[in-house]
Parts: C-alpha cells; structure tokens; sequence
C-alpha cells in the first residue's frame, strides 16, 4: 500500500482504502535518539524546515524522485542523530539532507503511520482477513481470476454466476457444520510435515 493509491482512491473513487504503509526506511529513524523526520517542523507557506534543536532551514527545492514522484529536497543545519554538540570548539551544526513528499502526501502519510499503531485501526483492518478468504476461495474453487467467455456481458454473467454457486457452497458448510478450509500450504510444507510425521 503507498500513500498514493490512498489519495487516489479517495478522490477518484471517493473509497476509503485502509492498508499498512511501510515504515520510514531511513537510518535516522531506527534509533531512539536519532532525528526521524517526524521530528522536524515544515512551514509549507514559507517553504522552511525547523529542526528539533531550532535550526531553520530555507533552501527548499522541488524536485523528482527515481520513480518520478514529486518531493522536495532541504538541507538542514541540524545534527543527524542525538542532542546538538556542545563545548569550546564543538560545531554547532551539521549539514543533513531531508527529501520528503509533498504537502498532501507527507501529511496523510504521517496521519496513517500514527494511526495504523493504534489498536482501533488493528480492529478495521482486522476484517480484511475476511475479504481475502472470500477472494481466495472465489480464485481456487471457482478460478474467477480467468474469464471462460469473451465480451464484457457474457464475463458478467460468468462472475455472477461463480458469486452465486460459492453462496450455495456456504450455506451448505454452514447446514452440515463443515469447518471452513485451513490456509494454503506450500507442497514443499506438506512434504516436511509428512516426513515428520513419518519418523
């Protein structure tokens, strides 16, 4: 999930799309001490950065990333990591770059990284599991994923008519108490358990 496909969905679709984003990859956010970019104030009107020791910065460039996204490179006369140093000849600052997305991306972005360590948001996206189960058992009972027909109308039918036997096969598990299936398993696994079970 990228926070792209979030705001696309939102404003083409008007879909509340809820999935984890990855986490910050940078090395300044794995340490307890290190300055994470959460940590630095962005005045978007002014195009400045503050960094958490008060350090501004104002040479603000926009750019592209390799994928060609827009995003916004600073540099910031801040530490990379830890309290700033101090003492008689200790510098006062240290050059860091900063590359972030833009306004709407990096704020919904942060919003949804803080959201999704909520147990709230566990809770809604808990029942995605349902969601993919229905769609595993559509794509491996009934392969919907390949259309048997040609034309829009007759793949139609295929899906409705696929949606509506796999009704009947729950409503029949559900009468006879069946369980539902366990997850897939590999044919490599199922070979390991079976030699375990053989020795």
């Amino acid at each position: 999930m990228s926070v792209d496909h979030i705001l696309a969905a939102r404003a083409l679709h008007e879909v509340e799309r809820i999935g984890p984003l990855p986490p910050d990859s940078a090395w300044q956010a794995h340490g307890p001490e290190d300055f994470d970019l959460t940590r630095f104030t962005i005045d978007w009107e002014h195009q400045n950065v503050i960094c958490p020791n008060g350090a501004a910065s104002r040479n603000w460039r926009d750019a592209s990333s390799a994928d060609g996204l827009p995003i916004v490179q600073v540099p910031s006369k801040c530490p990379t990591a830890g309290p700033a140093p101090t003492g008689p000849g200790a510098p006062a600052t240290n050059a860091r770059g900063l590359t972030f997305r833009d306004q709407p991306q990096f704020e919904a972005q942060r919003r949804i990284r803080e959201e999704q360590a909520t147990e709230a948001w566990r809770d809604q996206y808990a029942t995605r599991s349902g969601v993919e189960g229905t769609m595993a058992q559509a794509s491996h009972r009934c392969d919907v994923h390949h259309a048997r027909y040609r034309g829009l109308a007759k793949v139609h039918l295929q899906h409705v008519l696929t949606a509506m036997a796999l009704n009947l096969v729950r409503v029949d598990a559900w009468l006879t108490g069946t369980p539902p299936g366990s997850s897939w398993t590999s044919r490599l696994t199922e070979l390991r358990q079976s030699l375990a079970l053989a020795v």
